[in-house]
């Protein structure tokens, strides 16, 4: 979970990002458009969510950031 969270804050520094119980980026200057990443307490996974002009929108950003969330996984 570690190695996820480090990896996200270092792929989206210079953004909007909110450190606090997880990673919350924020595309561009929009506050209705962003991404969550939350570690879980007690299991070896992360929480993605994802908020987007529309459900589709906010769900094609969840998925890109599941999947490079994968490669960080897979990669080590």
């Amino acid at each position: 979970k570690g190695n996820v969270i480090r990896s996200l804050v270092e792929k989206f520094k210079g953004l909007n990002v909110e450190l606090m119980d997880g990673v919350k980026v924020f595309d561009g200057d929009s506050q209705r458009k962003w991404f969550l990443v939350v570690p879980d307490a007690e299991e070896p996974v992360v929480r993605v969510y994802a908020e987007g002009e529309d459900t589709r929108e906010a769900k094609a950003k969840a998925e890109d950031i599941a999947a490079y969330i994968n490669r960080i996984v897979r990669e080590g």
